[in-house]
């Protein structure tokens, strides 16, 4: 699983990254059945669920309409980053 890429989720003007270990599913914990966590659908929007939130506390604001995220504590996820949008 390792050896897959980091993906990386433009959301305003920030990327969310999701390891490999976050958005692939090891059934038996030896690499010989895995699921990929991410699926294909017909809504209009995104569902951002378990691979992306794992390793982040989310705050959701109903009234503004809005997602907070930021690392949980003893684990190596990294604050969003901003990037350019030019």
């Amino acid at each position: 699983i390792g050896t897959f890429p980091k993906l990386h989720f433009a959301v305003d003007d920030r990327w969310i990254e999701v390891d490999p270990y976050d958005y692939i599913w090891d059934v038996n914990g030896v690499g010989r059945t895995c699921i990929l966590m991410i699926a294909q659908h017909d809504y209009d929007f995104f569902i951002l669920g378990t691979p992306v939130l794992t390793g982040y506390y989310a705050y959701h604001n109903l009234d503004r309409s809005t997602i907070s995220f930021t690392p949980l504590k003893g684990l190596e996820k990294k604050p969003l980053e901003r990037f350019d949008s030019d």
